[in-house]
């Protein structure tokens, strides 16, 4: 059971890839999986029935508040404008904490890295033949 939702933060919610059109189609970062507060804590109306069951089972009718916090302050979206902006094949000697050469790709835990992104680069030759 969910009691409170929340959120995945950067790049970690992921994707799946529709097999018809081959487009990776973002997952939401939220995750209140129908919880009885949202992840800004705000009261749903799965809380209000969790609340009315609870008070038929006290068998009081007013044992518990209608409310238990006032609804969070909401900020308007606002436009950011991007002034500056690096590639990242340019910032991987900054970002960079770890290389490893091997001839074949190894899981990020196997070098020391818990969490996080491993980027697999191949520098190699290939032979063709022309008839």
């Amino acid at each position: 059971f969910v009691f409170h939702g929340g959120t995945s933060f950067g790049f970690m919610a992921g994707a799946n890839l529709d097999a018809a059109s081959g487009r990776l189609e973002p997952h939401v970062t939220s995750y209140d999986y129908d919880a009885i507060l949202t992840e800004s804590g705000e009261l749903t109306p799965k809380y209000h029935a969790c609340r009315d069951v609870i008070l038929r089972h006290l068998g009081r009718s007013q044992a518990l508040p209608a409310s238990i916090s006032p609804p969070p302050a909401v900020l308007a979206p606002r436009a950011v404008r991007i002034t500056q902006h690096v590639g990242l094949l340019e910032a991987l000697p900054v970002l960079t904490t770890c290389t490893k050469v091997d001839v074949q790709p190894v899981p990020i835990e196997f070098l020391g890295e818990g969490t996080g992104y491993g980027f697999y680069r191949f520098v190699g030759t290939s032979s063709s033949s022309s008839s």
